[in-house]
């Protein structure tokens, strides 16, 4: 890019955020602008990154190429400002796809959940085995410091999202996919289009494709061409098996093609970290790194900011938060929390988007069974406006006829309502991908 000055609109977004990193370190004069300050916000102004908050016309006239997030809305009026003048402009996949090529080897992860965490474990295995990787990932991970580590040109590990395609503008070398639903309902009527979207996807991956067995979408790939599976079917390339549990986190034996290779102690809990585990695990052991570095670097992980996080004690009640978002995630995280053995699980759960909340209904009038109270906040709208059907109230007022001990609650009542609940022997969790995670 022959530019003097890159503007990013969006700029705090934790993508956008880490590739305006990324771009000041390679030199470019780099600033960009948001709806309101946040932690990245704060990081970038630290590193020399000049930022705005709000949205106006005047924030970009002096650059001469600007970046946007996919969120913005086409009124935007720094954007439209950009056409104006004839700038050259990017969406934030694009630019994920421009600088994927300035490395050997991009690897990509997607998948509807565990992208984060499983990008997370294979940047720890790749820092342990001294490869000295760029990692761009969707949370704030503390062994790289952030959302963002500079190494050198050989190595590219970055989350790859399937939100309006925008994944289709990566070519990596290798990807893994954990799983494949149905989530963006703003942007896929059905579930079969998210597959053909998938599909689409590893066409472009240029050598290796790392699957999880259990998907249903496994059944789209070929796995006799350049598909490398990994799950806890005995028919998986990588396998986990005999399972243990020691204080909820899990042990478990790995083959590859068969051959045992070795055991591992996750310090994490739930089931669907061994299977975001066995991805990472499977892609760098087939890049040739060695299985006790491998080892060594995931007994030592501990996860990403928001999942399954623990936050602070109150009152001799636990107090977690996590990113869950959608129903399966959800399902998961609270099916990790009641094997955590407390007198009672009490929910605080803020739906993200209206689209997702009309689109998936049925399934998160589902996914509440294992709480013992829930509370549930107006919606983070993000990038929308309310859609009939699909707001908070709506959720509330079905869920209620078939689950005791829900309620409504706004953000600025969360913590005199925490502070009620907050009993000895009590789990409280905050969930949602919006700003609950901000109420501490």
């Amino acid at each position: 890019m022959n530019s003097k000055i890159i503007h990013f609109i969006g700029i705090g977004g934790i993508s956008m955020s880490a590739l305006a990193i990324y771009l000041h370190k390679k030199g470019y004069i780099v600033q960009g602008s948001d709806l309101q300050a946040n932690d990245e916000t704060k990081k970038l102004n630290h590193l020399g990154i000049s930022t705005f908050i709000g949205h106006n016309k005047n924030n970009i006239k002096n650059a001469n190429f600007c970046v946007y997030n996919g969120a913005i809305n086409e009124d935007n009026p720094e954007l439209i400002y950009a056409r104006k003048a004839g700038m050259k402009i990017l969406e934030r996949s694009q630019l994920l796809g421009l600088v994927a090529k300035d490395f050997k080897y991009t690897i990509a992860i997607s998948g509807t959940h565990g992208k984060t965490t499983t990008t997370a474990m294979l940047a720890q295995i790749f820092v342990s085995a001294n490869l000295n990787p760029t990692v761009h990932i969707g949370g704030d991970f503390s062994f790289i410091g952030g959302n963002f580590l500079y190494g050198d040109n050989k190595y590219f590990i970055t989350e790859a999202c399937e939100y309006k395609k925008s994944f289709l503008n990566i070519s990596p070398q290798y990807a893994i996919i954990t799983n494949v639903e149905l989530d963006h309902t703003d942007c896929y009527t059905n579930l079969e289009e998210v597959y053909k979207t998938f599909y689409d996807f590893t066409n472009q991956v240029e050598k290796n494709i790392f699957i999880n067995y259990e998907s249903p979408f496994v059944k789209y790939l070929n796995l006799n061409k350049n598909t490398i599976t990994f799950g806890f079917n005995k028919n998986s390339t990588y396998r986990a098996y005999n399972l243990r549990q020691v204080d909820n986190k899990y042990i478990f034996d790995i083959t590859a093609k068969n051959n045992y290779i070795g055991t591992i102690k996750l310090q994490i809990p739930g089931k669907y970290n061994v299977s975001n585990a066995l991805g990472s695990i499977a892609l760098a052991h087939y890049c040739g790194i060695q299985f006790d570095i491998i080892k060594k670097a995931l007994e030592n992980f501990t996860n990403v900011e928001r999942r399954f996080e623990f936050i602070k004690q109150i009152n001799n009640a636990d107090i977690f938060r996590d990113y869950a978002h959608h129903p399966t995630e959800i399902k998961n995280v609270l099916q990790n929390a009641k094997m955590l053995n407390y007198d009672k699980i009490i929910c605080f759960f803020q739906p993200h988007t209206y689209s997702r909340t009309l689109g998936l209904f049925n399934d998160f009038l589902n996914c509440f069974d294992n709480c013992d109270k829930l509370y549930l906040l107006p919606t983070y709208s993000a990038r929308e406006n309310a859609i009939k059907g699909g707001k908070s109230e709506d959720l509330y007022e079905a869920l209620k006829k078939i689950k005791k001990n829900t309620y409504f609650i706004n953000k600025e009542d969360c913590l005199k309502t925490i502070d009620a609940n907050s009993l000895e022997h009590n789990l409280i969790l905050l969930i949602g991908a919006g700003d609950i995670g901000t109420i501490f």
